[in-house]
């Protein structure tokens, strides 16, 4: 039994040195690996503080700022684009990596860059070369990084996505609907926290995806897509669907109107059962 069990703790142990590398920790605004000073910290971050930092030298020459970087237009549907904008400050060449999960600490900060750790899912790092070296930022590294990461393409492709919506949902408000029918919402089924539900007015105008985020406090997202009679073509993609609004429920409810490309408070009664209060929202803004 013992021998099994220390068999157990050294295959915990191989697999964290598998998924890991070296950890960055900091200490007094000096950055250590592997007990070593590797570079410099500076800036501010926290959970009301977005993030705004410099990693220099031990030197103190400034090699790679950092900050919180979110999608310009708010757009929920593209929250997954959200992230940190890296600018290697010698070459001036900038991404934003995208990051799905709030990072706690600066020393999660540190690894989620410098090693690539992937936060989301099975924590892993993704990134083996070293990005400084001999107090420099080393171009070979940089070049791999910038590759490996850069999320450019995603970004242009979703403004370029947003100003195609914006042209087809003027084109379609209001939805023709039978105002003599009877506003109905019925549940077409779902799977695991998400259920769609259909919206008729004597015949179907949209579909609600309502999902179950609740972790702690309770929150819901209702998104409200309409399916296209036509493919619209986006880059390189056809979209048959497109996005009418995404309503977040929560302490604090809020909705973001894609032909208004912008987000508002609003009020509901219930996070969980708030799909008619925001349908007839909608309808009555002339917005489904």
């Amino acid at each position: 039994m013992k021998k099994s069990l220390c068999a157990f703790v050294f295959m915990l142990g191989l697999s964290a040195t598998l998924s890991y590398g070296q950890d960055f920790d900091l200490k007094k605004d000096v950055i250590i690996r592997d007990k070593v000073p590797y570079a410099k910290f500076s800036g501010k971050m926290g959970m009301m503080k977005p993030a705004d930092v410099m990693i220099s030298s031990l030197n103190g020459d400034s090699l790679i700022a950092i900050k919180a970087w979110a999608y310009p237009s708010g757009n929920p549907v593209f929250s997954f684009l959200d992230g940190y904008e890296i600018r290697f400050v010698k070459s001036g060449r900038k991404i934003v990596k995208p990051c799905t999960v709030g990072l706690a600490s600066k020393e999660q900060l540190l690894n989620f860059i410098l090693n690539g750790r992937n936060y989301a899912g099975k924590w892993e790092d993704t990134f083996k070369q070293n990005l400084i070296v001999d107090n420099a930022v080393d171009p070979a590294a940089e070049a791999a990084f910038i590759e490996k990461f850069d999320n450019a393409r995603a970004i242009e492709w979703a403004k370029e996505y947003e100003a195609k919506e914006k042209e087809v949902l003027a084109g379609i408000f209001p939805l023709q609907k039978d105002v003599n029918a009877k506003l109905k919402l019925e549940s077409a089924g779902g799977s695991g926290t998400v259920e769609t539900i259909n919206i008729y007015q004597g015949k179907l105008l949209a579909t609600i995806r309502k999902e179950n985020k609740t972790a702690g406090i309770e929150k819901y997202v209702y998104t409200f897509e309409y399916r296209l009679n036509e493919k619209i073509k986006v880059g390189d993609k056809e979209i048959d669907t497109i996005v009418i609004a995404t309503a977040t429920a929560d302490s604090f409810p809020k909705i973001f109107i894609n032909a208004e490309g912008k987000s508002k408070s609003i009020e509901i009664k219930s996070p969980s059962s708030a799909e008619r209060e925001i349908t007839e929202y909608l309808i009555f803004n002339q917005k489904l």
